[in-house]
């Protein structure tokens, strides 16, 4: 048997044979698994000793009511600004959860100068900074919401990751963005155009009595206390209620609950119940082998999630002291005082909240000096953003994907096994794997030559886990030969599948020239309580070692343009899978040392300017074949497919001799101005595949239609969503325009607004002596003259010159 090929700058996780050797009992104990908390012993014993210091100035000097509101927040100011230096300095600190703990210190920043701003307004209930207090206190509840919403997605990320690892990172980091502003701009704007909601906060939960010196009061501008009129006395021109000695906490904190104290709570129930369920399903059960990346990514959360609780109970409890003690009656002089330090410890420590950032920053990130002193090299590191949690739950579950399908190759009907977890506490559970309709698949895997026994060897090692690049963002990784796909899909195209299996299976074994993707396998997997299911198909480009462009065709024209990265962002290389910057002048070399990186885009329609140039008997059949094909999936009711097509260019040397005919006639003796040209470049290689073929015509298409078409007021005809018999004849349409047939559409046509195809060689009337046209078979390489051979016609359809 053949050694699997493998591509020698791709991460090889080789698989043991039984599976057992390297998954068996609890991985020791490395470093990299645990947090050294104070490993930065000067970083933090800087901070610690700084905010001491403010302390100390905000209890000395507590007879001044700005005093502990401007020494909180010039230490906010000190603590955010070290973690956002820190974090621009250093690449490889980018490293997921810290974007969510550098989006807290940056707002905890913008929240402390919105503070400081208060002792320029000094606000007085008689005066006419109300106006002023309630516009800064709409932007105050901005900043405050969003820094705290940004802990709630951390444990949104956690949960998140837990039930569903194969989520994108990116994409939901899109989603949690959209949702931390929406949600400031709606608190904030409450709390400053709703009438009563923004004003004067308290830090003793009093009620601010209307013509009363504030000399003592100490708070801010953000959700409004309660202000009310003395018993005896008149508001002039303010409504306000009277004052009364059955006041309580509720009703004289009204807005506070409501913009503040609720969503606090709710951060932390959920952090503390996220945080629960993580070290139940991440410490006491899983894959031994993810055991030190699982309590890493434990302690972290931990951490961040103690210190929040730790911090907000101790706000707690001297917000209640200070309650407590301003409303008792025939206070003593002492009893004055201590109750205004205890206000001032209030305030210091809410605008102090950004030296909660500054410890959990330095406590999780190590500050790795370089030896001999030599400054931290400043190349772009390769920093994986994704979810260390995401990273451990898709290492288990490929490794009951693979077991699975290993253990299920001689299933004759959807079978249901059961798989041994080895984890210390889960000795008599098991994780259950589902093969479905096993027969339909072996018959398929058969027809193309692939044994059991050569099934099983494919899945001895996996290679390349990324997300696809289409809009679905499914997770998928490869065989280490390549051979074989293992790509996620939903219930519901699981379901579809199983649907037309039979009819599928048919197909494939009595079309074996057909252009359809492969299925080889359909499973699904549960753990954790969530199932995940799986298709194994074949890769279009597993005997080819270098594509220099890929194209993705559906016959549409609205919106099919790539996306080409711009510069500075993360992309992956085409040629070694690794991530870079793009644009970057730093570490672009490939590890093979021989290419330079260069991003792995997929083109789309628009960015096919010309036609096929291949043989044109082989362009027929090619048609022909692909006409058969979306006739099929249309029958089955399936649109939205696609052809997949490789292209692989090289450069042709231009024979000298053959073009001095008419070279002489234009040139004109020595001039410059025209010269024969040396060299052309083109492509010399084709691999074709119809992709994406499990999509129907469902309530979500249709909705996407009406969407581009009624909203957008995009061109009904180029759009992708569209039913699945237009949507065959446009693609067949489009077919016969790529490879010059246009006499070979019998299509109702749609070339109203289709994007034109450069008529460089029309197939349809190709001849070898047509002017300017030359070919030499000698120079012709011999394996490319196999290829073309019409006796291989079965076996060369998908790759063609």
């Amino acid at each position: 048997m053949s050694n699997p090929i493998q591509a020698p700058n791709n991460v090889i996780r080789v698989i043991n044979k039984d599976m057992t050797d390297q998954f068996r009992g609890r991985a020791p104990s490395i470093s990299q698994a645990r947090i050294r908390w104070f490993e930065n012993r000067k970083s933090q014993l800087l901070g610690c000793c700084m905010t001491m210091a403010f302390l100390g100035i905000t209890i000395a000097m507590y007879s001044y009511r700005w005093t502990g509101l401007i020494a909180g927040s010039v230490n906010t100011i000190i603590c955010g600004s070290a973690v956002i230096i820190t974090y621009f300095r250093k690449k490889h600190w980018h490293q997921h959860p810290n974007p969510i703990v550098h989006n807290r210190a940056v707002l905890g920043v913008f929240l402390a100068m919105c503070l400081l701003l208060n002792v320029w307004i000094n606000f007085d209930v008689s005066s006419d900074s109300n106006d002023r207090c309630r516009q800064l206190a709409g932007v105050t509840e901005f900043f405050f919401f969003t820094s705290e919403a940004w802990g709630l997605v951390m444990a949104c990320d956690l949960y998140f990751s837990l039930n569903s690892p194969f989520t994108s990172y990116k994409r939901m980091m899109r989603f949690y963005h959209l949702w931390v502003w929406v949600g400031g701009i709606i608190m904030g704007g409450i709390t400053w155009g709703v009438s009563g909601a923004g004003g004067f906060f308290t830090v003793d939960g009093q009620s601010l009595e209307f013509g009363k010196s504030l000399s003592t009061v100490v708070g801010f501008c953000m959700a409004s206390s309660r202000i009310c009129c003395p018993k005896q006395g008149q508001c002039d021109k303010y409504d306000y209620p009277k004052c009364f000695d059955d006041s309580n906490f509720l009703t004289t904190q009204e807005w506070p609950w409501i913009l503040i104290y609720t969503f606090v709570i709710l951060v932390l129930v959920v952090s503390v119940c996220v945080l629960t369920l993580a070290w139940h399903r991440l410490y006491l059960r899983g894959v031994p082998k993810t055991y030190n990346m699982r309590l890493r990514v434990l302690n972290y959360i931990s951490f961040f999630t103690g210190a929040c609780v730790f911090y907000w109970l101790l706000l707690l409890l001297l917000y209640m002291c200070a309650y407590f003690l301003a409303t008792k009656s025939n206070q003593s002089a002492n009893t004055q005082a201590v109750a205004q330090v205890l206000r001032q410890l209030v305030a210091f420590l809410i605008a102090s909240k950004g030296y909660l950032d500054f410890v959990i920053w330095f406590a999780v990130n190590n500050i790795e000096r370089p030896a001999g002193g030599r400054k931290e090299d400043s190349r772009d590191f390769d920093v994986d953003l994704s979810p260390q949690v995401n990273m451990a739950l898709r290492s288990e579950i490929l490794y009951y994907t693979t077991s699975g399908v290993k253990s299920s190759i001689q299933a004759v009907q959807d079978e249901e096994i059961s798989i041994p977890i080895s984890g210390e506490s889960d000795r008599k559970k098991s994780v259950k794997f589902w093969s479905y309709c096993p027969v339909a698949f072996r018959k398929i895997r058969y027809c193309y030559g692939i044994t059991d026994q050569e099934y099983t060897r494919m899945f001895g090692a996996t290679t390349k886990e990324q997300f696809s690049e289409g809009r679905s963002g499914a997770f998928m990784f490869f065989t280490g030969d390549e051979q074989l796909i293992v790509k996620t899909m939903s219930s519901e195209e699981c379901n579809f599948l199983r649907k037309i299996a039979s009819q599928y299976a048919q197909y494939m074994t009595t079309n074996t020239s057909t252009l359809l993707t492969r299925f080889y396998g359909c499973h699904g997997v549960s753990l954790y309580g969530n199932v995940y299911y799986f298709v194994v198909m074949g890769n279009f480009f597993s005997k080819t070692q270098i594509l220099h462009h890929r194209y993705d065709i559906k016959g549409s024209w609205v919106d099919r343009n790539a996306k080409i990265p711009k510069p500075g962002d993360k992309t992956t290389c085409r040629y070694c899978n690794a991530s870079y910057t793009y644009g970057s002048l730093k570490n672009q070399e490939c590890g093979d040392n021989m290419h330079f990186h260069e991003p792995d885009i997929v083109l789309k329609d628009n960015d096919l300017m010309m036609k096929i140039r291949i043989d044109p008997y082989h362009a027929t059949r090619i048609y022909d074949q692909l006409h058969r094909d979306s006739d099929f999936l249309c029958e089955q009711g399936i649109m939205d497919y696609s052809l997949l097509m490789g292209v692989r260019s090289c450069e042709y040397f231009v024979d000298a001799a053959a073009v001095e005919e008419f070279a002489d006639k234009e040139t004109d003796g020595d001039s410059i101005f025209t010269q024969p040209a040396t060299s052309v470049s083109g492509p010399s290689l084709y691999h074709f595949g119809i992709i994406d073929i499990l999509q129907q015509w469902t309530l979500e298409k249709k909705i996407e239609r009406f969407y581009k078409c009624y909203i957008k007021q995009k061109d009904s005809d180029g759009v992708s969503a569209m039913p699945p018999k237009p949507y065959k004849f446009r693609f067949q349409q489009k077919m016969s325009r790529v490879f010059a047939l246009n006499h070979r559409t019998n299509t109702p046509a749609f070339h109203r607004h289709h994007p034109a195809l450069l008529e460089m060689i029309d197939q349809s009337d190709f001849m070898s002596n047509r002017h300017g046209t030359f070919i030499s078979s000698e120079e012709l390489p011999q394996q490319i003259h196999q290829r073309v051979d019409r006796s291989n016609d079965s076996e060369n359809i998908g790759h063609l010159i």
